[in-house]
């Protein structure tokens, strides 16, 4: 029975040394293999549940789904998503980004040489999702000779650096090496070797970016040490950590309970930039305990304690993420959840589910509402607002209808004043959103003319909360201006008066102030035209002029100039200033 074990034995360790072998490395600590984050984004690799097992003919191989899966995650999203970036093929053996670049390096297929692959973020400014760069298809970059696996790779001012371990059937005859392939426009873009940082190669070389300089942390001469590189040269930082039973002296004095000294079991297992500050992640074991995850920052040489917290028993990764960290987790399905972590919090954020980014249409649902009002109040106008409709309610049977109740013909409709032109009115529009534009910037600040934005050409609504407050205050001052004295601040500079265009039992349409009533439904319904101003076009086909506010409330909005000739042939009623009608 013994001899059967053997071969068993062997195929066991044969297998765990390619699991090993193939285990992916990337930029941020945690237990997802593949994971990067830079600037405002991280992107992270997972296994497609969909897909089969290896099928037994080339046909169905060739039409086999790819089984891993290249995810993306930016803080600028409308709402928490996660992107479906790209397919890939194969399980790539490291990733690693800087800013909105990332870059994936592929196993050899065959020859000695890995596929490098290089993608940028892009946000849709029209619609405020994502997409990457270059459209066709990521841009190959020249291939990484050697055969071994990346134990590291990290990128810094769009150089690429990469760390190359030989993998277990190639030590006898291959060595550790560490290339560089130079950022672009810097000359040749070739890979080049660049001497081993001054560390363990029997232990893990972390490689991380902070700042503008590349760094790397392992053991040296059995202490942890941090390099940094200096050109071709490595420089030793001077790394003192923190008393850190000082610091479980303090906890424990905020919790109320005293703490015991104790003797914790530290493995560095990552580095990560945050608001250009590097921290080191470190997996804590005390006793029994359950293992903890604690960072601490570097500043001046030293190591600040900043965050613990229990480590998440599904698969996780912390990076940073802008001016703070996320900490990203994986549940059951290989759907991702986020949890912030600020430099000033000790653990991290609840956390909040990434959804597809279908799932986020709520940012520009407002769209189709603004659409659907837009057609509802052209319609309104058109018919409601006619010339037609209005004379077919114009008061008939009185005065000339012979006594014989017979209606009589509709009374002639005397000359009334065009609307003003577009320009003007656009200009007196202007003038009474200048007040909310003020106040919104005072409260929002940045760019001013960016407070201007009318929310049927914003995709993206909660982006564009301090616009829709200006706008709301300037519709608001307009409508109450027209509503209680007559006219707005705008019109009243511009010398534009609202008059009543309704027919009455004198056939008069041109010369009577417009009515309370009128002036509240013009106000209501400009509200449509401010959200969509295209609907203004409508003025154009108008014989007189008006827009779809003014055919609805039965209204017009004219120059003062152009009544007065109008005035002497009027039954003298009213004002042009209008009142309260």
């Amino acid at each position: 029975m013994t001899r059967p074990a053997r071969p068993l034995r062997s195929i066991v360790a044969v297998a765990l040394a390619c699991m090993c072998a193939a285990v992916g490395r990337a930029d941020l600590p945690g237990t997802i293999e593949l994971a990067a984050s830079g600037g405002r984004h991280v992107w992270w690799v997972v296994a497609n549940d969909v897909a089969e097992p290896a099928p037994v003919d080339a046909a169905a191989d060739a039409a086999r789904e790819p089984a891993w899966l290249l995810m993306h995650h930016a803080v600028e999203e409308p709402a928490p998503t996660e992107r479906l970036v790209m397919r890939l093929p194969q399980k790539p053996e490291a990733i690693a980004a800087e800013g909105d670049e990332l870059v994936v390096v592929l196993p050899p297929a065959g020859a000695r040489e890995h596929v490098v692959l290089s993608l940028r973020a892009r946000r849709n400014a029209a619609v405020g999702h994502w997409y990457s760069e270059p459209r066709s298809g990521p841009e190959y970059l020249a291939p990484l000779e050697g055969s071994g696996s990346v134990a590291g790779l990290a990128m810094v001012d769009g150089a690429i650096y990469a760390l190359l371990r030989p993998r277990e059937a190639e030590r006898p005859r291959s060595a550790t090496v560490f290339r560089v392939l130079p950022a672009e426009g810097t000359g040749p873009r070739v890979w080049r070797d660049l001497p081993l940082p001054p560390l363990s190669r029997a232990a893990d070389i972390l490689l991380a970016r902070s700042g503008s300089e590349l760094v790397a942390f392992g053991e040296a001469s059995d202490a942890p040490a941090l390099f940094v590189l200096e050109g071709d040269a490595w420089r030793r930082e001077a790394l003192a950590r923190a008393d850190a039973e000082s610091l479980a002296q303090e906890r424990a004095r905020a919790r109320g309970v005293r703490a015991e000294p104790r003797a914790d079991a530290r493995e560095p297992i990552g580095l990560i930039e945050v608001g250009g500050r590097l921290a080191i992640v470190e997996r804590v074991r005390a006793g029994d305990e359950s293992p903890r995850i604690e960072t601490a920052l570097r500043r001046q040489g030293r190591l600040i304690p900043w965050a613990s917290f229990g480590e998440p028993a599904a698969p996780w990764a912390l990076g940073g993420f802008g001016d703070a960290a996320v900490l990203l987790t994986l549940d059951e399905r290989r759907r991702a959840s986020a949890a912030g972590l600020s430099p000033a919090d000790a653990e991290p954020a609840e956390p909040v589910a990434l959804s597809p980014p279908g799932f986020a249409a709520h940012a520009w649902v407002h769209l189709p509402i603004i659409g659907a009002l837009s057609i509802a109040l052209v319609l309104a106008a058109v018919v409601l607002g006619s010339d037609a409709f209005l004379a077919a309610r114009a008061p008939q049977g009185d005065a000339g209808d012979g006594g014989g109740g017979e209606p009589s013909a509709p009374p002639a409709r005397r000359s009334r004043p065009v609307g003003a032109p577009l320009g003007q009115r656009a200009l007196a529009m202007a003038i009474d959103i200048a007040p909310g534009v003020l106040v919104a910037w005072l409260v929002y600040g940045g760019n001013p003319l960016l407070l201007v934005q009318f929310p049927s050409f914003v995709a993206d609504l909660p982006a564009a909360e301090g616009a829709m407050v200006a706008l709301g205050i300037g519709w608001a001052l307009a409508t109450l201006g027209d509503l209680f004295f007559g006219r707005s601040l705008g019109k009243r500079v511009l010398g534009l008066v609202i008059v009543d265009v309704r027919p009455g039992s004198d056939g008069d349409l041109a010369f009577r102030p417009a009515t309370r009533w009128q002036r509240l439904v013009r106000g209501l319904a400009s509200l449509v035209v401010l959200a969509s101003p295209l609907v203004m076009l409508l003025a154009y086909l108008h014989p007189s002029g008006d827009g779809p506010a003014e055919m609805l409330s039965g209204s017009a909005v004219v120059d003062a100039g152009a009544i007065e000739p109008l005035a002497a042939g009027s039954d003298g009623s009213g004002s042009p200033d209008g009142g309260p009608g």
